[in-house]
């Protein structure tokens, strides 16, 4: 599972047992004054924790995306990178050597320059 996906799981639940104390009714009668000043500190521990919980999710967040962004990029700078190595080599307006040699390449070049253009398009659809 994502962390970022486990961090908000862990998140939701921690702020649903806030709400359920927030929202519970404080009994009539408190043995102790002191219980509700325990239960009061209890919930502002709590705030706290979720507070610094949602600091953590944010700052996860943040360097999800920036991680992202970055393989995209370099993922888009090898498919260029790999369509210029391909063309220098086989395309036919490049190649030297004997006719057959040239054919060959010739070949070569159209059978693949088509994939190569699909994985491109794959890319490019995936990044827009």
């Amino acid at each position: 599972m994502d962390a970022g996906l486990q961090l908000g799981l862990v998140l939701f639940a921690f702020l649903l047992g806030v709400a359920m104390v927030a929202n519970a009714r404080m009994p009539e009668t408190l043995e102790r004054e002191d219980d509700a000043g325990v239960l009061r500190a209890r919930v502002k521990a709590l705030e706290v924790e979720v507070s610094e919980l949602e600091g953590l999710c944010r700052a996860a967040s943040r360097a999800r995306d920036a991680a992202r962004e970055r393989a995209m990029r370099l993922d888009g700078e090898a498919i260029r990178d790999l369509r210029r190595a391909f063309a220098r080599r086989y395309h036919p307006d490049r190649v030297a050597g004997s006719v057959v040699e040239r054919r060959v390449k010739a070949e070569i070049f159209s059978e693949f320059w088509a994939e190569i253009e699909r994985v491109e398009r794959a890319y490019t659809s995936t990044t827009t």
